[in-house]
């Protein structure tokens, strides 16, 4: 007679889980299978970068991103998990894509040239 085992399955709604999974700067092959099955495109290569968006005045309001990473191409790509998603989500996760855009950006750039960013955002209403 066969034993089954019974698989256990744990959700990844915070934060801390979904980086200690996807934001192993020495394991980036679960963190390119997510960004490649969201994209419908192959990604080849990742860079983890830092979490920290720092404001240009002292009086910015500091935002950390759940996991920024750039691509090959230089694409930025802002992922950020929501585990109890409330009015003001989508407007921070969209300052939060903002702030890392106007930070990407020079005066010396001309607007053609800009890479291009993507926001992922991970809703999961865990109440």
């Amino acid at each position: 007679m066969i034993e089954q085992k019974e698989e256990k399955f744990y959700g990844i709604y915070l934060d801390s889980f979904f980086k200690k999974i996807f934001a192993n700067p020495n394991d980036t092959k679960l963190l390119k299978s997510l960004i490649s099955i969201i994209l419908n495109e192959e990604i080849k290569s990742v860079t983890i970068m830092s979490p920290e968006v720092v404001g240009d005045k002292i009086n910015v309001k500091k935002s950390y991103l759940d996991l920024l990473v750039e691509l090959k191409n230089k694409a930025k790509i802002n992922i950020e998990i929501n585990s109890n998603p409330q009015n003001y989500t989508t407007n921070r996760n969209l300052i939060y894509l903002f702030k890392v855009m106007g930070r990407d950006l020079t005066s010396k750039d001309k607007y053609t040239d800009f890479h291009k960013h993507i926001q992922i955002n991970l809703n999961v209403n865990i109440n």
